[in-house]
């Protein structure tokens, strides 16, 4: 896991990385990371507290508003302040980012693509992915145990001879493991 791939990739995390635990340490405020799919993908909600995480909830709705009401619904359930809330604004997402605006409810719309806010990394999906990363590897810090966190494993990154940090692109990654990382963005998307 440890070696770097012909495209000069390496994994962002490993097996070994990731600590499960169903005990649940829920100090400091929730946040809320919604990666909205399509074309079959999930949508997955993850709640992120300041040292453990969880799936909240899935499914593959192409409504936007059953996405909209599912958002409102874990907001609710878990006492998320609509600021803490982060969606990816990308395609399906975009939609669901509006209607919650248009809702007043004051969400954080994520392109992944725009500029990161350190030069490191390339784009905010660099920055949180690194920041994901980082959580996870970080002693004290758990995930509630669940198969579908393997996906963090699937995610690589390189420096590149800028020094600036990228992540290997979406398309790459769904071709080389046949799926799309819906479970691993989410967890991204609370940072």
């Amino acid at each position: 896991e440890d070696e770097i791939d012909s495209q000069g990739y390496r994994q962002l995390l490993t097996t070994d990385d990731i600590k499960f635990s169903m005990e649940a340490n829920l100090l400091g405020e929730p946040v809320l990371g919604c990666d909205i799919g399509g074309g079959g993908d999930y949508n997955v909600y993850v709640v992120r507290y300041r040292h453990y995480a969880f799936i909240a909830g899935m499914n593959k709705s192409n409504d936007t508003m059953t996405n909209v009401t599912e958002i409102i619904s874990l907001m609710e359930k878990y006492k998320i302040k609509d600021y803490n809330v982060n969606i990816d604004d990308i395609g399906i997402g975009r939609g669901v980012v509006d209607r919650l605006k248009e809702l007043e409810y004051n969400v954080n719309g994520v392109s992944v693509g725009g500029k990161a806010t350190e030069e490191r990394f390339s784009n905010i999906k660099a920055e949180i992915y690194w920041e994901a990363g980082q959580w996870v590897k970080k002693e004290g810090n758990y995930l509630r145990d669940n198969d579908n966190w393997q996906q963090l494993t699937w995610i690589k990154y390189k420096v590149r001879s800028d020094k600036t940090l990228i992540i290997e692109p979406k398309e790459d990654l769904k071709k080389r493991t046949r799926k799309s990382p819906d479970f691993a963005e989410a967890f991204a998307l609370t940072f």
